[in-house]
């Protein structure tokens, strides 16, 4: 596992790539469910007051208790941060059980026989998203994402998952 530096920088990472896509104003969510959200945390998430009130800190904070350390992407050993920054985000996006089940059928792509579709996050998932080249398991994952949306949404939640995080992403604002 990620010693505690490289995790927190790891959550800076993936919050500020996060944030960065879902905005700081209180807003639907992309799949329009109904469901209210601020910097990625969504209504039913922060039952102390309304969202207006929720300032990024906070928001940061329930990102990394209820969805990021939850789901233990803390424990992804993998050496690129966009990989768990693009699982995290889609988990934001869809649920935690859709992004882990396309990087597992991303890993079954690969040819890592090993790894059944469960939609958790579990050691062996982990371990096979370790041991795979970042580059390939990424396009991968890209790729059944892509499908994935075309098939349910189409064109306009296309363009978010488009957005790839790279080294411009904002992390000097998140907090954590």
């Amino acid at each position: 596992m990620p010693n505690k530096k490289e995790q927190t920088r790891r959550f800076r990472y993936a919050a500020g790539y996060v944030i960065q896509q879902e905005g700081t104003g209180v807003v639907e969510r992309l799949v329009r469910d109904g469901t209210m959200t601020r910097f990625g945390v969504r209504e039913d998430q922060f039952l102390s007051s309304s969202l207006e009130e929720l300032n990024r800190t906070d928001a940061e904070k329930i990102l990394r208790k209820k969805e990021w350390r939850f789901q233990n992407y803390d424990k992804i050993k993998i050496s690129a941060v966009t990989v768990p920054a693009k699982i995290f985000d889609t988990q934001i996006l869809f649920s935690a059980e859709r992004a882990i089940s396309l990087a597992q059928k991303a890993l079954q792509d690969l040819q890592f026989k090993s790894v059944e579709e469960s939609g958790r996050l579990d050691p062996i998932t982990r371990d096979r998203i370790a041991k795979a080249t970042p580059k390939n398991f990424f396009e991968n994952y890209i790729t059944r994402l892509e499908l994935f949306v075309q098939d349910e949404y189409g064109q306009p939640i296309l363009r978010r998952i488009r957005n790839l995080p790279y080294k411009n992403v904002e992390t000097s604002t998140t907090t954590i």
